[in-house]
């Protein structure tokens, strides 16, 4: 514990006195891009901006990507996208360390800079960490860690600056610029994909992941000349990620689900109450999830989410309903016979994703394979209940 306070007090120090520091011809500024993790926070890795100094020992990492555990209503907070994140600053072998216990890669992209705009950044930085400026309130696709950098290099470096690789020219759309870091694991895929809405599928206006920002600085130019000497593996964990057995996949489970719905409702419908149960209730969790991050937070990645016409917030009520409920009324009859209409309907626009251009929607690009026997066990036991003479 007492090293660890000295080691706190050193950066303090270090920190407070790179503030009126001018850095020297030999100063060296670098966009840091690290890895993936396994966790949900580190799934589409990380980026950081790192400060060299040989002649004055300074070797410090900005960090746009942390935020504060004691913040009040913390959890609330994180849920409804009202949590601010801070700019934070470690030194540089802190940081290292820490990716190197995740096993996470670390990659260095050496910007070309001459010296004044080495210390015209340098000093944005650290304006930038003073305490009234450095939280800011984090958003997903529009405001993180890379944007953020992004960002304060091209507001402080003037110039005429060019991009080979802007996803956006590409025609790539939110969902598939973060569909590959959600390969290897079916459920986290098929619940990200269920709250996040129609704002994932517009084209991307930035550099909002690690990955784009690296690549896109690679080939980067300003005014004709390349802004990166090079991109070099500070360190390299050779990770090996581990993907959902097929016996164990959403899409396996939801279809075996799907197919002993089907039997039931054939053979033994008088007994499937407990079933449409668990099935509508678990619908109704999902649906308040979704209904909750579109009209009750801040993301912007989670409006206009119409997944909410599949996972009612009512299907959460409609489960009593039915256990409770021994004789068929007419308002049971009419609210499940709309449901089986409103899915029908979404299985064919899923089934034929062109006729999204009907509404000048571009197709999604969301994993409909994962949630077509979702579907169908909402159609056969809708149907079920409607057929249901008493």
């Amino acid at each position: 514990m007492r090293a660890f306070l000295l080691s706190l007090l050193c950066l303090f120090l270090c920190v407070k006195g790179a503030m009126s520091q001018k850095l020297s011809p030999e100063a060296e500024i670098s966009i840091l891009t690290c890895d993936p993790g396994e966790e949900l926070y580190s799934l589409f890795g990380h980026s950081a901006i790192r400060v060299q100094d040989p002649i004055s020992n300074m070797d410090l990492v900005f960090n746009y990507g942390t935020f504060d555990f004691s913040t009040p209503n913390f959890y609330m907070k994180f849920a409804q996208g009202r949590l601010d994140y801070l700019l934070s600053v470690s030194d540089y072998e802190r940081f290292i360390t820490s990716y190197k216990r995740e096993k996470r890669s670390v990659y260095s992209q050496k910007l070309l800079l001459n010296p004044q705009q080495k210390q015209q950044l340098f000093e944005a930085l650290l304006i930038n960490y003073k305490p009234e400026n450095r939280a800011y309130k984090y958003d997903f696709f529009m405001d993180n860690c890379a944007t953020r950098i992004d960002e304060i290099i091209r507001n402080n470096i003037a110039g005429d600056w060019e991009f080979t690789q802007v996803p956006s020219k590409l025609g790539e759309t939110y969902r598939t610029g973060i569909a590959p870091y959600l390969a290897n694991s079916d459920w986290l895929n098929l619940g990200l994909n269920i709250v996040l809405g129609a704002p994932t599928d517009h084209l991307q206006k930035g550099l909002f992941l690690p990955d784009i920002l690296k690549d896109n600085y690679t080939d980067a130019t300003l005014n004709g000349k390349p802004i990166v000497a090079n991109t070099r593996t500070l360190y390299d964990a050779q990770f090996v990620y581990s993907k959902t057995a097929f016996l164990l996949s959403p899409v396996f489970i939801f279809y075996l689900a799907a197919f002993l719905i089907l039997l039931g409702s054939i053979f033994i419908p008088e007994k499937m109450h407990f079933a449409d149960f668990i099935l509508f209730f678990a619908l109704g969790i999902a649906g308040s999830i979704i209904a909750f991050l579109w009209f009750a937070a801040d993301h912007t990645a989670t409006n206009d989410n119409w997944n909410i016409f599949w996972a009612l917030p009512t299907h959460f009520i409609m489960a009593f309903v039915i256990l409770f409920q021994h004789q068929k009324s007419k308002f049971t009859h009419y609210y499940f016979l709309v449901t089986l209409i409103i899915v029908c309907t979404l299985l064919i626009f899923m089934v034929f994703p062109q006729l999204f251009s009907i509404f000048n929607y571009a197709p999604l690009a969301f994993p409909f394979e994962m949630i077509i026997p979702i579907l169908l066990c909402i159609i056969f036991r809708s149907l079920g209940i409607v057929r249901k003479k008493s």
